[in-house]
């Protein structure tokens, strides 16, 4: 049983070596740069100015269904309005898949948030799948998914 558990971890740390280790492609790092800024401007509470899609689409796991714009745009002002506070994110790419103007990227968030009338910060990690279009010069977010882990 230890060979099997030593077989696993040297099979992770090579995967993950080969994952956080690659070379990115220009197409890839114009990508990702796209989902950092993201990420900086939704948890710096910038949500007027996410590169979301006009027909974006987005689903987590406290939502029953996925949502448009519009209800992202609702969740979001319902989040901010609630005194939530966010330090501390980052976000860490697994995979980043460009063919033409599509991308896909896979990655971990993690974030530290204080609530109203919490004492000390919470640390949230999350998967992250999140699918991007090239119009012009622009990455535009045109959908998400999120899934808190516990």
């Amino acid at each position: 049983m230890k060979s099997f558990a030593k077989l696993l971890a040297i099979l992770f740390l090579a995967w993950s070596a080969s994952v956080f280790g690659q070379d990115w492609t220009p197409e890839q790092i114009e990508v990702w740069s796209s989902v950092e800024k993201l990420v900086e401007d939704f948890y710096a509470g910038d949500i007027e100015n996410l590169n979301r899609h006009p027909n974006f689409i987005f689903w987590n796991a406290e939502n029953p269904a996925p949502g448009d714009k519009q209800a992202a745009a609702l969740q979001d002002e319902k989040l901010f309005g609630s005194g939530i506070k966010f330090h501390d994110a980052s976000v860490t790419p697994l995979t980043i898949s460009v063919h033409g103007e599509f991308a896909t990227v896979n990655a971990y968030i993690r974030v530290s948030q204080m609530l109203p009338g919490q004492q000390n910060p919470t640390s949230v990690k999350a998967r992250f799948h999140s699918d991007w279009k090239k119009e012009g010069d622009t990455w535009l977010n045109v959908s998400n998914f999120l899934y808190r882990e516990k």
